[in-house]
């Protein structure tokens, strides 16, 4: 399981199901189905499955883990089903469950660890997501600046840690179609991830996506092209889930039309369609890349 668990964190989520459902076999049999150390390994492999964008499975392995740990599980991997359980609502598209169970997971990590643990931070930073696409936007602001003032506070101003926060609160203004705020937040952000990380790390192709949005909306196609290339080829080479692919695609797609380039938008956009098929959680971008082919 411990070998499973690096393999995640080393990009190989494939290999780590496999592991990992190698090692709940072996535990179930030494400890039987219904021993705490199944249902933890059911914790991890659900990880895991999210991982690789297998969100109805994840579920089944959340809701299993909660069924063996029973009522009144330690408080730590209350927290951590919780957390799972959120994403996994929110990739569904359960939007109002999924905030549930963010803001649930928020108030464990507060009792388990205190206030100012960076630990809550995150926590902080997957609420306001949820938040944010409820339109709740006062709501998943307050809990962003919270998580960039919390982090500030313990990492410095110019740790990696603060780049998901940062960019969440960019998304934020974007939301409010105020890129003129979000725009210095998402050069901050991608000048972060540079200098911990270089110039090719995955988690550049979200403050790249955002920038690109901002110069789409203000009529220059060719910073948005730019932008939306470079994040395309990131995201290609890290061989990342196709729902991330499928989204520069479409974006990129929305440039070729606003340039006039018709037959090119056409391509793209059946090309991020492609992307999608199978794709669980993708139902959502599948039905707006095909209102906007019609």
């Amino acid at each position: 399981r411990e070998l499973a668990k690096i393999t995640l964190d080393l990009g190989d989520a494939e290999t780590a199901r496999r592991l990992h459902l190698e090692a709940l076999a072996a535990i179930e049999t030494s400890y039987g189905p219904d021993s705490p150390q199944v249902a933890e390994s059911h914790v991890w492999l659900a990880e895991t499955l999210l991982a690789l964008g297998k969100v109805d499975e994840a579920a089944s392995h959340v809701e299993r883990a909660k069924d063996v740990f029973g009522d009144h599980p330690d408080p730590r991997w209350a927290q951590k089903m919780s957390e799972l359980l959120g994403h996994v609502r929110r990739a569904q598209g359960r939007l109002d469950e999924a905030a549930i169970a963010a803001r649930k997971a928020l108030e464990l990590s507060i009792k388990i660890n205190g206030k100012g643990h960076p630990g809550v931070a995150n926590q902080r930073i997957r609420l306001a997501i949820v938040l944010r696409q409820l339109n709740r936007l006062e709501e998943s602001e307050a809990e962003l600046v919270r998580a960039v003032a919390a982090l500030e506070k313990t990492n410095g101003k110019d740790a990696m840690v603060l780049a998901p926060a940062l960019q969440n609160l960019a998304e934020v203004k974007l939301a409010r179609d105020d890129c003129k705020g979000a725009t210095p937040i998402l050069l901050r952000t991608l000048g972060i991830i540079e200098k911990a990380a270089g110039p090719d790390h995955f988690n550049i192709s979200f403050p790249l996506v955002s920038l690109g949005d901002c110069a789409l909306r203000r009529g220059d196609t060719k910073a948005a092209h730019k932008r939306f290339e470079r994040a395309l080829a990131i995201r290609d080479s890290a061989h990342r889930s196709p729902m991330e692919i499928a989204e520069v695609k479409f974006w990129l797609a929305k440039v070729a039309r606003k340039d006039r380039h018709r037959r090119r938008a056409k391509k793209l956009a059946r090309q991020a369609l492609k992307l999608l098929e199978g794709v669980e959680g993708g139902e959502s971008m599948r039905r707006e890349v095909t209102r906007w082919l019609k």
